[in-house]
This record gives C-alpha cells, structure tokens and sequence, in this order.
C-alpha cells in the first residue's frame, strides 16, 4: 500500500538516482495531501518541502512547479486565505510561512519583502502578525526603517536566555532536542540583524553597542564561549550540536 512516508522514500531514493521526473509527482503528490489537510502526511511537511528544496535545485520543471505554486498560494493570501494547515481550530502554519520557505527554496527574497509589503497595505493585521518571518527578507531589500520598526531590541530577551541556562543543558543527551542552544542561536541571528538594522542606518555606534552587551550579558561561561563562535561564524551552534551528534552514533555503533 503507498502511504505518503513510502512516496517520499521513493522520491529521493529517485533523486539520488538522477532520476528527477519519477521523484517529482511523488513529492508534489504528497504536498498536495498536505494541503488536502490528510492527518497521515500532515506530520511530513517538514521533509516534504526539504526535498522539493532540494529538487528544485536540480530540476527545471520541479522549480517551475513550486514556482507556480508559490504564485498559486500568494493569490490565496491576497484573497484573504491566511492558514495552510490546521489542527482542530489551531493554526499549525500559516500560509504565509509556506510562502517564505517557497521563496526560501526558489531564492525568491526580493518576492517575500513584495509580498509582505503588498500584505502590509492590503491587509494590515495579517502583515503585523507575520512581520517577523519576513524580516530577513526586509534587511536583504535594504528596507532598514521599517526592519527597525519590527525588530524591537533583541537584548529584551537576554534575561529569559540566562534563566534557560540554568534549566536546560547546552549539549543535551542524543535522545533530547537542544532547547538552550536552538534559543541561543535565534537570540544571536536577532542581535546580528539588529546589528546589521542599525549599520544600515548609519547607527554603527549603536550597533557595536548592542553586540558587545549581548555577549558580555550571557552569564554561563561555556554558553558565552559558544555565543563568542557563533558571532564570529554564524551557523556554528548548530555545525558544532550536529558534530557531537555523529560522534555520539559513532560511539554506540562501536559499542
């Protein structure tokens, strides 16, 4: 019996045969379940638009096809049709979050900051709701006002990132997913935005200020450490968690 998880299975084992055509309607054959509101491919979102990502950068027609898509559900947007999944009377994602990682997998940034800026006019509240997805976006078109006025100041959230340390582990176990590291690395991609906000506005006085007090204001000594990497390569957080994870396997493989 073919249940989405075996048509994923099978597109990118098509993939990784070169065979693009066959993984193709596989993919969008379970996107469209997703959209269908099927509880049994619901949970698959995740992979189901990495593989697409994947997909479409090797093949035209699976880039022209989420290309179409991604026009097809900005239309819906516009219209007024702001969730794409629900669970019972919860929004799980908004249709707006499609978009992003649509534009995201396509290189689409410039149709993000269009769209949300067409948003913002048309439909006001929806546009405040989502302002943030579409904030890296916004700082790559260059539109450093209006990336000031959603931003806020990330140092806000210093004191919560403190009392985290002394709840959750840096590095946890295998089995437990890195809750202080993930908070950490978001806090760090919103200073270095806010940073990046106020250079572009000619603040780069400001923008050394808030960079300096975000590291000197992290307390635990090793998230300090890992804080001070990651400013200086952003994406290290996750690489180093990724790294000890493969270790990890390798170690209970032996044994």
């Amino acid at each position: 019996m073919t249940t989405p998880d075996s048509s994923l299975r099978d597109a990118s084992a098509a993939m990784q045969e070169g065979r693009f055509d066959d993984a193709l309607p596989l993919i969008s054959g379970v996107f469209g379940q997703i959209a269908s509101g099927d509880p049994q491919a619901a949970p698959l979102y995740p992979v189901t638009m990495f593989l697409w990502s994947q997909l479409a950068a090797q093949s035209e027609p699976a880039r022209a096809t989420l290309a179409q898509l991604r026009g097809y559900h900005a239309d819906l947007l516009m219209g007024g049709d702001a969730e794409f999944m629900k669970h019972g009377d919860a929004a799980q994602l908004s249709r707006f979050a499609l978009i992003v990682q649509m534009d995201q997998a396509l290189n689409y940034k410039r149709s993000t900051y269009k769209l949300f800026t067409l948003l913002m006019q048309a439909q006001p509240v929806l546009a405040n709701r989502e302002a943030f997805l579409a904030l890296p976006a916004i700082v790559d078109a260059g539109d450093f006002a209006l990336a000031d006025r959603i931003l806020g100041n990330p140092l806000d959230g210093l004191e919560e990132l403190n009392g985290l340390s002394v709840l959750y582990p840096l590095v946890p176990a295998p089995d437990q997913a890195p809750r202080l590291a993930a908070e950490l690395s978001n806090f760090i991609r919103n200073v270095l935005m806010r940073a990046t906000v106020l250079r572009g506005l000619g603040r780069d006085a400001e923008a050394d200020v808030v960079v300096n007090k975000a590291k000197n204001g992290i307390v635990a000594k090793d998230m300090r450490a890992l804080a001070e990497r990651e400013f200086a390569a952003p994406g290290t957080i996750m690489q180093e968690l990724a790294a000890m994870r493969e270790r990890h396997h390798a170690q209970s493989s032996l044994s």
